[in-house]
């Protein structure tokens, strides 16, 4: 999860460990070759609205 990321909850399944004293990194989300999925596009959308930075995409 982003540092800024202050929502109140969290899967019960996920789990979250802070890394403190890093510099801020790149974040890449990868799928299959035309992955139809909407939940695919949904979380990379989502990822974009929350990240902060310059996207590439091939």
């Amino acid at each position: 999860m982003p540092a800024g990321d202050r929502r109140g909850t969290l899967r019960d399944d996920l789990a979250t460990i802070p890394i403190d004293g890093i510099e801020p990194c790149q974040v890449v989300v990868v799928t299959r070759a035309g992955d139809r999925n909407p939940l695919v596009a949904h979380f990379t959308q989502a990822a974009k609205n929350y990240l902060v930075g310059t996207a590439s995409t091939p």
